[in-house]
């Protein structure tokens, strides 16, 4: 899966965009460069844009990939930028079950909603 990965320097959040096709496999290699990132520390928001990614999680790659993102990125909050329909879906499977590991994540169907959880003020879990 190409992605890409930036700063965003006035928001301070990591922005991943993802595109075409992908996997679990994938998923790892995007926490290795979000935490390789020179900006990276633990507890930065992440954004993650998937709305152009034609992959959508089976049950056990979600299960996996939300260990990953509870373990990796646990003091960050993820908010998961999905388009409407099954790949939504599938962003709200990962989130409940990283929710019930402890991760902060959120699915989101808007850019400026997803904006908005990551940048108000962080609220005792």
């Amino acid at each position: 899966m190409p992605f890409t990965l930036r700063y965003l320097p006035s928001e301070n959040i990591l922005l991943v965009r993802g595109f075409g096709g992908g996997d679990v496999h994938e998923g790892h290699r995007v926490v290795m460069a979000i935490q390789a990132h020179q900006e990276y520390h633990a507890g930065i928001p992440v954004l993650l844009d998937i709305r152009e990614l034609a992959y959508v999680p089976s049950l056990a790659d979600a299960r996996e990939l939300a260990s990953l993102y509870a373990t990796a990125l646990h003091q960050s909050r993820v908010a998961v930028l999905a388009p409407p329909g099954v790949a939504f879906t599938g962003a709200i499977n990962v989130e409940r079950l990283a929710d019930a590991r402890g991760a902060r994540m959120v699915a989101f169907i808007t850019r400026e909603e997803a904006m908005r959880w990551l940048t108000s003020q962080p609220t005792e879990q």
